[in-house]
């Protein structure tokens, strides 16, 4: 994403974005604190999460208020499909800005990037700012962790083969692992 100066004065959101599991866990996980103007979209605030993690931005999004079932959520702001925003009663995220969707500190949004895969990110509002005139946005602030592969290295896999057994401690399997 491209960076831009903001106008002096204007809010800047620090939004901590933490990689969870399916159920919102991030103890340990690998996390990004970005700096985000508030002007800016959440189409573009999930534009600068990926970059902070180095993912490619080629698939569907959304914000969930419901951080362990986003399909319960309430609150839904999604990347523009037609059909899912009708159908789902969500909001554009192209057309929310952050200062509408994170308007108080603390508050929490579950960001579910690519719906095969179901890439997890918990973003919490942790502070507002005041913008600088020097600084571009969106900044990374704060790094924690080396970020997830988005996909599995093919050139690796290939040509491995693995097989896993676990048993417990009868010694009956209770699980089997194949890679190839």
């Amino acid at each position: 994403m491209k960076k831009r100066n903001t106008e002096e004065g204007k809010s800047i959101y620090l939004l901590k974005v933490t990689v969870s599991d399916l159920y919102g866990s991030i103890r340990g996980r690998p996390y990004r604190t970005l700096a985000i103007p508030g002007e800016f979209t959440l189409y573009e605030l999930a534009e600068s999460i990926l970059d902070s993690f180095e993912f490619d931005f080629d698939h569907g999004f959304g914000f969930y208020n419901n951080i362990e079932d986003w399909t319960a959520s309430d609150v839904r702001y999604e990347s523009s499909t037609g059909v899912m925003t009708e159908l789902q009663d969500s909001r554009d995220a192209a057309k929310t800005n952050v200062d509408e969707a994170f308007g108080k500190p603390k508050n929490k949004l579950l960001f579910l990037y690519d719906y095969g895969e179901e890439w997890h990110f918990v973003v919490q509002h942790t502070e507002t700012k005041v913008s600088n005139v020097d600084t571009e946005y969106p900044e990374i602030v704060k790094s924690y962790a080396k970020a997830p592969s988005q996909y599995d290295d093919d050139e690796e896999v290939k040509g491995k083969k693995e097989v896993k057994r676990i048993t417990n401690s009868n010694g009956r399997y209770i699980q089997t692992t194949l890679k190839f």
